[in-house]
């Protein structure tokens, strides 16, 4: 049931930002130990064009199949440097 309900509430954010056409997204989360499992980081920015949802995540993170995301280095480098 809780799957099924943050589908749905992702797919209405997916709806969301084509409809505002957004090209920038900055999206906050705690990682959960998903990609840093032996710390947890107050912050980072990633300032690399792509970043891949996959492997060495734990596996219940994972998605299926792996999926690549366009990043926005030229962003992500300006906050390191400004924030």
């Amino acid at each position: 049931m809780r799957a099924a309900r943050c589908r749905v509430a992702l797919d209405e954010m997916a709806a969301a930002y084509r409809e505002a056409k957004i090209d920038v997204a900055i999206i906050p989360g705690k990682d959960q130990k998903e990609i840093f499992t032996d710390f947890s980081l107050s912050i980072a920015i990633y300032s690399g064009a792509e970043v891949h949802n996959g492997p060495p995540q734990r596996a219940a993170y994972a998605p299926d199949p792996h999926v690549v995301h366009a990043c926005h280095p030229k962003l992500a480098t300006y906050l390191i440097n400004y924030f």
